[in-house]
């Protein structure tokens, strides 16, 4: 498993690296949330489909203006601006290698 999406996911929400062995973490916070992350199959490019994004959903809003914070303030780069959806306030991020990262809270 490469360490930078296992670093960028334990910095930014608070992941504990529990196991990391081979192509494989996993990662988990203080209320038990758990988050597995492996490697692609040889080590090849991965290509998501277009729209193609993982999310969070966040327990308050204090808690998504905070990470979307520790993330604009790292240099991530936003690629949709904190806002209202559906009834949902939302943001987007780059994450590791291409994948779109969404934090929502409603």
């Amino acid at each position: 498993m490469t360490s930078v999406p296992r670093q960028r996911f334990s910095r930014y929400l608070d992941l504990t690296l529990v196991l990391n062995k081979g192509t494989l973490a996993l990662l988990e916070d203080a209320g038990g949330f758990v988050l597995v992350l492996s490697q692609s199959a040889g080590g090849k490019a991965v290509v998501y489909p277009g729209g193609f994004h993982i999310g969070f959903n966040m327990d308050s809003e204090a808690h998504m203006r905070a990470i979307h914070e520790r993330l604009t303030t790292s240099g991530v780069a936003i690629c949709r601006l904190l806002g209202s959806i559906n009834g949902a306030l939302t943001f987007q991020c780059n994450g590791p290698d291409g994948m779109v990262v969404e934090f929502a809270h409603r």
